[in-house]
C-alpha cells in the first residue's frame, strides 16, 4: 500500500512524496532514493526537466547526479519560496516563456527584487530566461 506523506525540503510543507510506509526524508532526492513513487512539490511546476533528469538518476542508482540535480533545484526553490510564492512561480514561468497566467488579489505583483533573485537562481541552474 502507497502512503502519501508530507515532509519538509527546506521549508517547503507542500512537498509531498509517495512512498512506501517508514519513508521520509528532508528532499525529493532521500525520497526518491526510499522508493518513493513520485513527489508534489513547485519545482516540478518551475523546472520540470531538472526534475525529471534528477528521477531518472534515481532510477538508475546514479545518487551523485542526482544530488547534483538536488542542489541545481534549491537555489530555485527558495527564490520562489515564501510568502508571495504563487506570483513568484508564475513569474518563474513567464521567464522560461511559459504563460501561467497572472495572481488575482489579495496577492502583489512580482517585485524586481524578487524578479532578479529568480533570474539569478535560473542561471546558477544552467535554466535558459526567455525574458
Amino acid at each position: 500500500m502507497l502512503v502519501a506523506r508530507a515532509f519538509s525540503c527546506s521549508g517547503n510543507h507542500s512537498l509531498v512524496a509517495f512512498s512506501a510506509p517508514g519513508n521520509s526524508g528532508a528532499s525529493a532526492t532521500p525520497s526518491t532514493t526510499r522508493s518513493a513513487q513520485g513527489a508534489i512539490s513547485a519545482t516540478l511546476t518551475v523546472v520540470p526537466e531538472l526534475c525529471l533528469q534528477q528521477w531518472d538518476a534515481v532510477q538508475r542508482g546514479d545518487i551523485a547526479t542526482a544530488l547534483e540535480l538536488h542542489n541545481k533545484q534549491l537555489p530555485i526553490w527558495r527564490a520562489i519560496d515564501g510568502p508571495n510564492m504563487t506570483p513568484r512561480i508564475k513569474a518563474a514561468l513567464a521567464m522560461q516563456g511559459r504563460n501561467g497566467g497572472h495572481s488575482l488579489s489579495p496577492l502583489t505583483p512580482v517585485s524586481d527584487t524578487e524578479r532578479e533573485t529568480l533570474r539569478t537562481a535560473f542561471k546558477a541552474a544552467d535554466i535558459k530566461v526567455t525574458n
